[in-house]
């Protein structure tokens, strides 16, 4: 499946090279943040309870960290270990992506941070909220003309502009 984002963000990972470790983490915990608004339903509704408990208290720990951003390595075994023992329930398709991108932030900022886990990063965030909107097979066409794949992209290449403008 080609996908959007392999389109507009992806390309940019040279620059995202020349970025900080601090700027990769702020900005891979911004664009995880930011992508909660883009779901459907809506991110307290698409999530089970448990998850977004969960998904908010590792957030609220990467933004506790600041301007340093380094977690110790602890919260990244509390986090996986919660995840392990979260209800095993069905899932709507876009909590496995999301999951992963929260799970890849907590574990950058604990340890390696670099352009290949913040490009991971900000893919697994597209991915969820596409997943979210759209389903059978997910034509590059349909992510197009999907408001919130757009959105999501449009974030993104924000970011990337503002962390490189300095």
């Amino acid at each position: 499946m080609s996908l959007l984002w392999d389109h507009t963000i992806e390309h940019r990972a040279d620059e995202l090279s020349r970025f900080s470790r601090g700027e990769l983490c702020e900005l891979s915990l911004r664009g995880v943040e930011g992508t909660t608004p883009f779901f459907d339903p809506p991110f307290l509704q698409y999530f089970p309870p448990a998850y977004s408990s969960m998904i908010e208290a590792a957030l609220a720990a990467c933004r506790s960290v600041a301007p340093d951003w380094r977690l110790g390595a602890d919260v990244s075994d509390e986090f996986h270990g919660n995840w392990e023992s979260l209800p095993k329930m069905p899932l709507r398709p876009g909590v496995g992506p999301y999951m992963m991108a929260v799970s890849r932030l907590v574990d950058g900022m604990s340890g390696v941070m670099d352009s290949e886990v913040a490009l991971e990063i900000l893919s697994a965030c597209y991915e969820s909220v596409m997943l979210s909107h759209l389903a059978g097979r997910i034509t590059l066409e349909m992510q197009k003309e999907n408001e919130s794949c757009r959105a999501v992209v449009r974030l993104q290449e924000e970011l990337i502009e503002q962390y490189r403008a300095g």
